[in-house]
């Protein structure tokens, strides 16, 4: 039995701060939260990504 990506669990935190305060639209800054996730290895491939849901 090999497992699935579904079955593998969610990286921990890996829900964006989003900065009010900040002049880039919300898109960008999730976009650059998640590119730097990846960048350091902290996202890697067939890690699990929050829900839309989740992130609102």
């Amino acid at each position: 039995f090999a497992p699935s990506r579904e079955d593998a669990p969610m990286t921990a935190n890996l829900a964006p701060a989003a900065s009010p305060q900040s002049s880039a639209p919300l898109y960008q800054q999730v976009a650059g939260h998640y590119r730097q996730a990846i960048s350091v290895g902290t996202l890697a491939p067939g890690d699990r990504m929050p829900s839309v849901r989740s992130l609102m």
